[in-house]
């Protein structure tokens, strides 16, 4: 219980902060001009424009918020997707109690490894629909609050601030309104944060908005403010912070944190606060980094060249980062040239942090296109080998279009028609296609060749640019090397499994050939667990609780992880909800990467 004085000293804090923000002219001539708005414009325009669909970019410059009269706002509606512009239906929720939908939300993942699942959790985040009934003794806004608490936990702030446009200064959830100003302490926009945690502190005098308001008035030189409320906070909590003080004197004096006081744990005010009195963030330890702390440190220039690569492909492979700013950081580092000229030989051996970048300028070193073609093909391999091949085809997009169709890159055409299948660039795929096949040799020690991958090509897209083929499929089977190894049966099975799922006929001989001895199974992971309930969703076109059942299965984990019935109906459950595409791509990332094992 706070004493009889903290009780007073709160009362007195805030009536000498109004005193203090009142003072007479020639008061305020001895102290710097505030920087802070003395209002916020909390009305919005009611645009109409339509939003990005889930599949663009995280940060993509076409998406444009529709925001209705906060008159007729429904804040747990609030979204910027609707059915027409890539998300769910508004009735997503239909079906599924409040309570449940809340219990799914607060298990949401913040990793996702795949661009499937990553794309399926901004449709369930952002999609503008209705929300369950809430009963009496629930909380009308939790459903927005922990979409909001998602999104700032797994590094989209973007997407938060878009939501939280919609969302009034007066809104009365003190939770959302935190996590807001945290949102501006991360991005820089003290202006809009100090405006909010003014209009809160007159609300609520908790520690958050005690210490956010101190910085506010460090940064506008308002010393006595300051002072008197680090005196108020030292009376009221249980021990000094000493962290907090080494910050605010940091700004007050201009003097360097001590090395013995260097800040851990951060907070997004600790970020802005340091950041203000022009202080080096702490070393990174990219392992264990918050996923909103990433685009800070990317940037940072006291982070290191070889941890700032390494974050930011840990970003990209999270979808946050996109490939042209990735393209862009790999492309201005400064790499030793021998590291360079040897990326192949440190990657094999795994003697380099940042192989992807080496990969990379490797590539961008070769003036011709056979020596860039050399180098993508090496990339490609250590891409498949690894799982990325879908990130490494987004990345090299540019390059691999400079590159022209030729008879004598025969060797190369099968690789280069995959990598433009996955980035849709059909016409370019269709001329490397033709070459492959014309240009084809089963034997040659090229794990990717026309016969050899003749199956995921035909999966990546159809019948479009591959026709099925029963023949090619024989022979595909008859030309894999460890074909009757447990191994290799195993893959054949997984692949036929695989090609069902989006429509292709496998004949009874061939499900016969595989019949044999039982197959031992390998380590993996299984979500056979909620299987039954994501199917039960689907069927009865609860879209939003199948979604997010199916996140909370796989969070953490890369579908090359999971056990082989688990993959199939990962597979599948995209597909039923509407990421065709998406599970195409996944099935590809995961065979192809089995196949590099077993030619």
């Amino acid at each position: 219980m706070k004493s009889l004085f903290a009780n007073i000293s709160i009362f007195l804090l805030v009536s000498v902060h109004i005193i203090f923000q009142t003072s007479t002219s020639a008061e305020a001539q001895q102290k710097p001009v505030s920087l802070l708005p003395e209002t916020l414009n909390t009305t919005r325009p009611n645009t109409k424009s339509k939003a990005i669909t889930p599949s663009q970019d995280t940060d993509s410059k076409n998406e444009v918020v529709q925001i209705d009269e906060l008159k007729d706002l429904d804040l747990e509606s609030t979204g910027v997707l609707d059915i027409e512009s890539g998300g769910f239906s508004k009735n997503m929720w239909n079906g599924t109690s409040h309570s449940k939908a809340i219990l799914l939300l607060k298990n949401l993942p913040s990793i996702l490894y795949s661009r499937g699942l990553q794309n399926l959790q901004k449709k369930l985040l952002l999609t503008r629909a209705t929300s369950p009934l809430a009963e009496e003794n629930e909380n009308k806004n939790s459903i927005l609050k922990l979409r909001q608490q998602t999104l700032f936990r797994s590094g989209k702030l973007n997407y938060f601030k878009k939501i939280q446009q919609n969302i009034p200064r007066s809104h009365d959830d003190e939770e959302l309104a935190q996590l807001a100003v945290n949102v501006f302490f991360l991005t820089n926009n003290l202006s809009a944060a100090c405006d909010l945690i003014k209009y809160w502190f007159d609300k609520s005098q908790t520690t958050f908005w005690q210490k956010s308001l101190i910085f506010c008035d460090a940064i506008n030189g308002l010393r006595d403010n300051v002072d008197f409320g680090m005196k108020l906070l030292t009376e009221t909590q249980e021990r000094e912070d000493t962290k907090f003080v080494s910050l605010v004197n940091a700004i007050n004096t201009d003097l360097d944190i001590p090395p013995t006081e260097q800040i851990t744990d951060l907070l997004p005010r600790d970020v802005a606060m340091l950041r203000f009195a022009k202080q080096v963030l702490p070393k990174p330890n990219p392992g264990v980094l918050p996923l909103w702390l990433y685009d800070i440190y990317i940037n940072d220039p006291s982070t290191t060249q070889e941890n700032r690569l390494t974050l930011a492909n840990r970003a990209f492979q999270l979808g946050l980062l996109t490939a042209e700013k990735l393209a862009k950081l790999y492309e201005t580092a400064s790499l030793p040239q021998d590291d360079i000229a040897t990326a192949v030989t440190l990657t094999d051996a795994g003697d380099t942090l940042i192989p992807d970048a080496l990969l990379y300028r490797l590539v961008l070193s070769q003036e011709t296109d056979f020596g860039k073609a050399q180098a993508i093909h090496k990339a490609l391999s250590f891409a498949a080998r690894n799982g990325s091949i879908l990130e490494m085809a987004e990345l090299y997009k540019n390059v691999i279009k400079s590159i022209v169709p030729a008879s004598e890159l025969g060797w190369f055409a099968c690789s280069a028609a995959l990598l433009n299948l996955i980035n849709l660039d059909f016409t370019a795929a269709r001329l490397w296609l033709e070459i492959a096949e014309r240009e084809d040799k089963l034997n040659d020690q090229n794990s990717i060749t026309w016969s050899k991958m003749w199956p995921l090509l035909w999966l990546l897209n159809g019948d479009n640019l591959v026709a099925w083929d029963e023949e090619k499929l024989e022979n595909w089977e008859q030309g894999l090397a460890n074909r009757n190894s447990p191994q290799g049966r195993s893959l054949v099975n997984l692949t036929y499994y695989v090609l069902e799922i989006f429509g292709a006929e496998i004949s009874n001989e061939r499900w016969n050939s595989l019949s044999g001895k039982g197959i031992p199974v390998t380590n993996g992971y299984s979500i056979f667990t909620n299987t039954k309930s994501i199917e039960d969703a689907i069927e009865n076109k609860r879209a939003a609780e199948a979604t997010a059942t199916l996140l909370l299965s796989m969070g953490g984990l890369k579908a090359s992880e999971l056990q082989e019935e688990s993959l199939l109906f990962l597979i599948s459950t995209l597909d039923n909800l509407g990421l065709e595409q998406e599970a195409r791509n996944i099935a590809f990332q995961v065979l192809i990467q089995k196949m590099q094992g077993v030619w």
